[in-house]
């Protein structure tokens, strides 16, 4: 454990630092590490160092005077409401601070899976190179969209041709061939597509639910910090 600062075993005093103990003793050459008979001469215990606790973004920690046990203090935090006694304006502001960094976060975690692609269980075709299919990824970037667009409307004609079992082959992420019907291709794109339309929608809807929140003056910055995407 590393020692924080330290206290003063008389009078209490805490923290006193480093830079205290030179003011204090200008014609001693403090060291860096103190022996125990260095805490001695100056009648100080260490205080060491311990994590502040786990808090969420309406809290802080703040120190408070350490804790002796069994002869070894250690540094201690209490956690503080940043909230209390903001004025109705900082509470507004706060509000809509946090609706702003959350949808950002939305926004980053949305893209991000979109662009991991689309996971969906193959098992029941098989790839082209003549071994089962299993659960693969689809990708739903741009590009893949155009592909994804023109293979529907190959599905698409062929079923309104009278050709829905007519094979074809859609490739995914692993970098292999999946053979399929054309119906099937037809309805695994379909839910491809309804998954991606989902997931911005979640998204979406979480950043409305945080707009209408930041308005409505009877809720405050946790309600706001609450909402989350319903993501699938």
């Amino acid at each position: 454990m590393s020692i924080v600062a330290y206290r003063n075993r008389t009078t209490g005093q805490y923290p006193i630092t480093d830079a205290i103990l030179r003011q204090e003793y200008p014609a001693l050459a403090i060291p860096a590490v103190l022996t125990e008979a260095e805490f001695d001469f100056f009648n100080i215990d260490p205080v060491f160092a311990t994590p502040q606790p786990a808090l969420t973004r309406l809290q802080t920690a703040q120190e408070v005077e350490p804790v002796e046990t069994n002869g070894t203090w250690a540094q201690q935090w209490q956690v503080v409401d940043i909230t209390a006694g903001m004025s109705a304006d900082q509470l507004a502001a706060l509000k809509q601070q946090i609706a702003t960094e959350q949808a950002a976060a939305f926004n980053n975690a949305r893209d991000a899976m979109i662009a991991a692609g689309f996971s969906y269980d193959f098992s029941a075709f098989k790839l082209a190179s003549g071994q089962q299919a299993g659960t693969l990824i689809m990708q739903m970037g741009a590009d893949d969209q155009t592909n994804w667009l023109g293979l529907t409307l190959q599905a698409q004609i062929a079923i309104a041709k009278g050709q829905g079992s007519a094979m074809m082959e859609l490739r995914v992420l692993e970098n292999v061939w999946v053979q399929m019907a054309a119906t099937d291709i037809l309805g695994v794109l379909e839910q491809s597509g309804a998954w991606k339309s989902a997931t911005i929608k979640a998204c979406s809807d979480a950043k409305d639910t945080m707009t209408a929140l930041v308005a409505d003056t009877s809720k405050g910055p946790a309600d706001v910090l609450a909402v989350q995407p319903t993501w699938l």
